[in-house]
């Protein structure tokens, strides 16, 4: 459990406010995240296998040989982090998320087109806005393309229209992996550097699977951009269901 500071309720009890929750250290989010894959696994104490990554480091230990290593918000940090899906109309779809799948708030970001953008090699003129929240420990983004340019995006809404984009996957060894898939037959359909400080690649595996993969760089900013988000999402009220990326 998150420790947090609070106004006292009529029965003298603590509560936890949103603004609390918000607050509580990447440190107390770390604890969580491994006490929840702890739990899963039937480990019986956090520390035993469980490593935590954070952009100064993976703290990790040991169980019997087995290793595990979680992103902030409790994801392991070489496996699907993020769902993604492109819309139609980005706030409309945020409005049927928060109201008919209790997913919120959502930050937003009116217009992305990354640092050094390539979309199949050559530079990419795709103007989209993007929107990021929590359900449970997944990370969550939706997609719109303003424009018609040539995209990742347009490839799925003209194949099969509006849904399922790509997985997110976490990657500490983004070059390595990033080889990987194109050793393996899968070609780079975009790329780019993200707010967050990393590099994004989306590696076409649609000939296999149903939509592509992200490769999702970790460390830089990585942790306290998705720390904010996914602490926003504990106990949220519904209020200000849409808040700035950044």
């Amino acid at each position: 459990m998150l420790r947090t500071a609070g106004a006292l309720s009529d029965t003298g009890r603590p509560t936890r406010s949103k603004q609390a929750i918000a607050a509580s250290t990447f440190a107390e989010l770390q604890r969580a995240a491994a006490a929840l894959y702890s739990h899963r696994l039937g480990l019986s104490g956090v520390a035993k296998g469980t490593a935590v990554h954070s952009a100064s480091g993976t703290q990790s230990s040991s169980n019997g040989g087995k290793r595990m290593s979680l992103v902030i918000f409790g994801q392991p940090d070489n496996g699907i982090i993020q769902t993604a899906y492109v819309v139609k109309d980005i706030r409309e779809a945020i409005d049927h998320w928060v109201k008919e799948l209790h997913v919120g708030p959502w930050f937003l970001i009116e217009h992305f087109q990354g640092e050094d953008a390539k979309y199949r090699g050559k530079p990419s003129e795709a103007d989209a806005a993007l929107a990021m929240s929590f359900a449970g420990h997944m990370n969550i983004e939706l997609i719109q393309q303003y424009n018609d340019a040539p995209s990742v995006y347009r490839e799925t809404i003209d194949k099969r229209g509006y849904g399922f984009h790509h997985w997110g996957v976490a990657t500490t060894t983004f070059d390595r992996d990033h080889a990987r898939y194109r050793d393996a037959g899968y070609e780079e359909g975009f790329s780019a550097r993200v707010p967050s400080g990393g590099r994004v690649a989306y590696m076409d595996t649609t000939a296999h699977l149903p939509g592509m993969v992200e490769l999702i760089e970790l460390g830089a900013a990585f942790d306290p951009v998705f720390g904010r988000f996914y602490a926003a999402t504990i106990g949220w009220d519904g209020k200000d269901p849409i808040r700035s990326f950044m």
